[in-house]
């Protein structure tokens, strides 16, 4: 292609030819800029074009061209041949450019005018129900209709820099470029007013306060520097227009801009460090962005000022150009800001979930023996919790929203007493543990790696079987001595017969919503391990264990020696608080809102329908443990087991893999490597190792 654009030969006729040939006939020159505009822009969709493009090599052959280098290059050969297409063109553009302003176009595309998320996230969702009236004199609109898509863009990126050169030199010389001038004097204007806004961006307080070097003095900040020097280079941009300015003059410039740029981006750098230690704000990430954003933007438009004339000059126009389109386009995702904003967020909730996860997962025989115990005790809490549960069900002439408050303040309270007796309810491990196995998820084409995770999943998974197991085995038999124990007081099974047939009736996964219950189940597990991250991220961000600390009307009554304990306690045990309570509060809504709404909806969890069914099977006597609806229930609950477990860690998993940036290819290693080490070795998913066992075995005898 490049020897055509230095040796070009006849054009051969073409439909795509015969279609530029068709539109360059019907160029009209008129004082409406509407109709120029439209002009140009047919002429610009032709070069857009991605069709096949037929060139004459010599007299006996042709061939076609997909590139857009050859319908530039054939438009140039159009109009050296026709010099009447010079005047038309060059009025039909100066018509257009004289009469638009680009600073919009330079300070508004891609850099938010909003301060804030959640504004700008609003502003993007009005705008794509009821779009804005963009002024016809906006450069900026003019582009993003020349230029709608990222094919676009990605066809700007091609165009050889040595072409545009021709092009433009057809048309104007330098001095009459009025798109240099539009650019040129618009730049200098834009260069001002973005370092006018980095400037008062960086010098907020809560930018200030998260950088390690605010003790100092403002008037060292390079945020208050920025707008003094990027006013010296616009100056001697201006100068060097009408004078001779000599290259050590503008390499003095640059690299003292350069040192002020880097040294606000060092500050920046600090700040979201400051964010990882201690807590995040979607806001203030935002703003951060938008001042990276800033600074990039006025990169972009000093090295285009301070280009030399020529391929430079003109690779310069369109590298910034392209920039522009694509950002114009990002402009208008709703996504695109959401993911871009949230994803630091999620990172730290994640992390804070991981965090938790780490004591869920054993290693050691002692470990292991150590989560049968503290599990078994969260299954004698939850039986306690299933009575309450009925007992609240049943008040008469509850209002509804009621029960489902003391419900959730039922599961709550249950929840915080596992937690803080030190048990372990089986269903809340999988959210956590997932996010921690994303830490060892990275780079899993290095074999190692890979290993690494698989024994890492064997050690979660026979760490959540103990945890079932323990849950389990101690909550049917308590279940069992509180039915005995209720009916030695009230003369009565705690379910009657009733009550219990319909309790296996609403177990049983083949006859009743069961399956799709217990994944709702899961995802409520999930969601709220992430509100527990979310929280304490909250927490620590505005500091409250602090502002606890200095509050004056508790300090009296609380003696200031146990400060520091109260708040290393509340720091560490925050997340699961929350998570605790949100879980609490979700179990106990949930089925009272869908009721609200005529939905059929309830929750089904493993260990709360485990003591369930053994009321129920207490009610009914043991007549009929064997029978098919007994049998089906004890199914249904493996399969709210399956479903409460899986559904919560492939959301948590799926969500820290996105989180952390976890590459789709390197999850695809995953399967074929576990399977392979199940085959290999199936009872390390199962049992901690045997050197361990036999240690344990050793020391009790």
């Amino acid at each position: 292609m490049h020897q055509l654009i230095e040796y070009p030969n006849a054009i051969s006729s073409s439909r795509h030819t015969r279609k530029l040939e068709a539109i360059l006939n019907n160029l009209v020159v008129t004082p409406k800029i509407e109709t120029n505009a439209q002009s140009l822009a047919r002429l610009v969709y032709w070069l857009q074009h991605p069709g096949f493009i037929q060139l004459a090599v010599n007299s006996n052959s042709t061939m076609f061209s997909p590139s857009a280098e050859a319908r530039l290059w054939v438009l140039i050969q159009f109009i050296k041949k026709n010099p009447l297409l010079v005047e038309q063109l060059r009025t039909i553009v100066q018509s257009i450019t004289s009469k638009m302003h680009a600073i919009s176009l330079f300070c508004e595309t891609g850099l938010s005018s909003k301060h804030g998320f959640l504004s700008e996230l609003g502003n993007r969702l009005i705008v794509k129900i009821l779009p804005a009236v963009e002024s016809e004199k906006d450069f900026a609109n003019y582009l993003s209709q020349l230029f709608p898509n990222l094919r676009n863009a990605a066809w700007l990126e091609t165009i050889s820099p040595t072409l545009v050169d021709e092009l433009t030199s057809l048309l104007f010389t330098e001095k009459e470029d009025p798109l240099f001038h539009l650019l040129y004097d618009d730049i200098i204007d834009s260069i001002n007013i973005l370092a006018g806004r980095v400037c008062a961006l960086g010098l907020q307080d809560d930018v200030r306060v998260r950088n390690p070097n605010c003790e100092s003095s403002v008037k060292t900040s390079p945020f208050l520097n920025l707008p003094r020097i990027c006013l010296k280079v616009t100056d001697l941009a201006t100068q060097k227009l009408t004078a001779e300015v000599s290259n050590n003059e503008i390499k003095t410039c640059l690299l003292e801009y350069q040192n002020e740029v880097a040294n606000c981006r060092k500050q920046i750098e600090s700040v979201f460090e400051h964010l990882e230690n201690y807590g995040v704000s979607v806001d203030l990430v935002f703003r951060l962005e938008l001042i990276g954003k800033q600074i990039n933007r006025i990169d972009l438009l000093v090295n285009h000022l301070l280009a030399a004339p020529g391929s430079d000059l003109s690779r310069q126009k369109i590298r910034l150009f392209t920039h522009l389109i694509r950002e114009g386009i990002a402009d208008r995702s709703t996504r695109a800001l959401i993911q871009r904003n949230i994803h630091q967020l999620s990172r730290k909730i994640i992390q804070s979930a991981g965090a938790v996860g780490e004591h869920y997962i054993t290693t050691t025989k002692a470990e292991y023996q150590k989560m049968l115990k503290s599990s078994a005790g969260g299954g004698i809490l939850t039986s306690l919790t299933t009575i309450v549960k009925y007992l609240i069900i049943s008040l008469p002439t509850l209002p509804l929203f009621f029960e489902g408050l003391l419900s959730s303040v039922n599961y709550a309270v249950s929840f915080l007493l596992i937690q803080g007796f030190g048990f372990t309810l089986a269903t809340k491990q999988p959210a956590a543990t997932a996010a921690t196995l994303v830490g060892a998820m990275n780079q899993l084409h290095e074999e190692h790696k890979l290993s690494k995770l698989v024994e890492q999943i064997a050690r979660t998974t026979r760490s959540q079987l103990a945890a079932v197991i323990g849950n389990i085995c101690m909550a049917i038999p308590a279940s069992l001595i509180m039915d005995f124990v209720w009916q030695i007081v009230f003369s009565h099974h705690f379910f009657d017969q009733e009550k219990s047939q319909h309790l296996l009736d609403t177990l049983n996964p083949f006859t009743s919503g069961t399956i799709v219950f217990a994944a709702l189940t899961g995802i409520l597990l999930w969601f709220s391990s992430i509100a527990g991250g979310w929280i304490e991220n909250w927490v620590t961000y505005h500091r409250i264990a602090d502002a606890v600390g200095v509050n004056p009307s508790l300090k009296k009554w609380v003696a200031p020696q146990y400060w520091e304990k109260i708040a290393n306690i509340f720091h560490h045990h925050i997340s699961g608080i929350g998570s605790n309570i949100t879980l609490g509060i979700l179990l106990g809504m949930t089925p009272i809102l869908a009721k609200g709404f005529g939905l059929p909806i309830d929750i089904r969890h493993v260990t709360l329908s485990t003591c369930s069914l053994s009321f129920a099977g207490c009610g009914l006597g043991i007549e009929h443990i064997l029978s098919l609806g007994f049998v089906s229930a004890i199914f249904g609950i493996i399969v709210i087991g399956i479903m409460n477990f899986s559904v919560s860690f492939v959301l948590a998993l799926y969500i820290a893999g996105r989180a952390c940036e976890v590459g789709f290819n390197d999850l695809l290693l995953l399967p074929k490597a576990l399977l392979e080490s199940f085959i290999s070795s199936p009872r390390q998913f199962f049992l901690p190792p045997r050197e361990d066992m036999d240690e344990a075995l050793t020391k009790s005898s």
